[in-house]
């Protein structure tokens, strides 16, 4: 059969044959055509019909594709890489059949610190103001403790002074440092502690001093209804400091009196009712003749360490005290420190290890999970430690204060003071009453005295101070 097909292209006869474009068309059918014509378009709108193709391993004009320049940084020395800071970077890539030099990360440089949890001013962890107040149409009052509630805002244990004793008031602020509301409640109590119960509320803890009773008070979220008040007498009379425990039963630690001697005792009692479960008593040779515990905190396998001071009941020779106990209050050991000179009681931070960190005077002491030594150091700048804890760094973070200021350092594991920073100088004296770590840092509740913090003084005016470490 003799084909008919116009696709084949005459190779020999009379006629010459046409390869230029317009001969090449003739010879498609007309109802391509038009598909061609639309792909030659599509393929390249600038040459027509001709495309050029590049040859495999023909270099691309402009710079090297995947190759980089060298980092662009024009910020202060030694913050490059920390916290937000980093340097302009560029990479050669493919941009319209060519290489070019193409920003993948913008230079940044150090900002003012917003604390918003990321380091801002590239100094690594830097501590920065929040706010500051004073409160004095609050008084005659004294802080004592602070406690960030679950809704954000801040609850604070006090004491108003009157001409007939004590009042102990609970009072919000939000997280300016404004007063949300503030309760009164039973005439003759000095109140000591307080702490946010889950699920709602709030307890405190204080004493009557008319009759040496521990008191321990449950209230509701906004503090107007008191869920049950009761009082104890033995081992703890003086109720310094109170935690909910994991089980969310309330242990409260504080001193006692027996047989004449001043004793560190704890209670535990159920949420419901304040019903004792167990409590303990830490009577030894070493204890000297008056032992008491103010600070309290549950341990990462649910027993407790309690951190306080021992002396000869003058308060001229004060021990810093350390008791480690299991979750039933059975101690395990404890630790009297060496003395020093205007040292108060003692505060203590669990560390990631299990082992812990002792603040007390302008000293510090690393102990391990049984209580033994590893190393010792100091702050010229504090003579008071009032807060420790183990950052995220590892690093150990204390707050402490002297007569005028309130300062604040970074000590490493091997116990060198890594920063210092003056927080506020207060420029009379005063005395920092509670330190707390917050969701965006810390707070400080504190009062301004008419005499020094080590000797007769009486509170003038009470203090907030929230700030970051970023």
């Amino acid at each position: 059969m003799v084909s008919t097909n116009n696709n084949v292209l005459p190779v020999g006869g009379s006629q010459a044959a046409d390869f230029s474009a317009a001969g090449l068309l003739r010879l498609i059918p007309s109802g391509c055509v038009f598909l061609l014509i639309i792909l030659a378009a599509i393929t390249d709108c600038d040459s027509g019909f001709e495309v050029p193709l590049r040859d495999a391993g023909e270099p691309v004009p402009g710079c090297e594709i995947g190759t980089q320049r060298s980092p662009q940084y024009n910020g202060p020395a030694g913050t490059l890489g920390v916290g937000i800071c980093r340097a302009r970077e560029e990479e050669c890539r493919l941009v319209d059949g060519r290489g070019e030099w193409v920003v993948i990360h913008e230079e940044v440089q150090p900002q003012a610190e917003e604390c918003n949890g990321l380091d801002d001013d590239c100094l690594g962890e830097t501590p920065v103001e929040m706010w500051f107040r004073t409160y004095d149409e609050l008084n005659p009052m004294g802080f004592v403790s602070i406690e960030q509630a679950e809704d954000g805002h801040f609850v604070l244990a006090a004491n108003e002074f009157t001409e007939d004793g004590y009042i102990p008031r609970l009072i919000q602020f939000d997280e300016n440092g404004e007063v949300i509301w503030d309760r009164s409640y039973e005439e003759g109590i000095y109140a000591f502690s307080v702490r946010q119960v889950r699920g709602g509320g709030f307890i405190l803890s204080g004493s009557s001093l008319e009759d040496d009773q521990a008191w321990l008070t449950r209230v509701n979220d906004d503090g107007t209804e008191i869920n049950w008040s009761r009082r104890y007498v033995t081992p703890v009379a003086f109720a310094y400091a109170v935690i909910q425990a994991e089980d969310d039963y309330f242990v409260l630690i504080g001193s006692g009196l027996l047989a004449g001697r001043g004793i560190a005792g704890m209670i535990k009692v159920d949420p419901w009712e304040g019903r004792e479960i167990w409590s303990s008593r830490f009577i030894g040779d070493d204890y000297n003749n008056y032992t008491t515990m103010v600070h309290v905190e549950q341990t990462l396998d649910r027993g407790f360490i309690l951190s306080g001071f021992t002396d000869d009941g003058r308060l001229e020779t004060v021990y810093p005290c350390i008791i480690r106990t299991d979750n039933r209050g059975n101690e395990q050991w404890h630790r009297l420190l060496d003395s020093v000179d205007g040292a108060w009681p003692a505060v203590v931070g669990e560390a990631e290890d299990r082992g812990f960190l002792v603040a007390f005077g302008n000293q510090f002491v690393r102990l391990n999970s049984s209580g033994t030594e590893e190393w010792r150091g100091q702050s010229d700048e504090i003579e008071l430690g009032r807060f420790v804890e183990q950052r995220a760094s590892g690093n150990f973070y204390i707050v402490g204060m002297d007569h005028r200021t309130i300062t604040s350092f970074l000590v490493n594991q091997d116990g060198a003071v890594i920063h210092s920073w003056q927080l506020q100088d207060m420029g009379r004296d005063f005395l920092v009453q509670s330190v707390r770590s917050t969701e965006e840092g810390y707070i400080i509740a504190g009062n301004y005295l008419s005499g020094s913090y080590d000797g007769v003084s009486s509170v003038q005016e009470p203090f907030l101070m929230r700030f970051c470490l970023e």
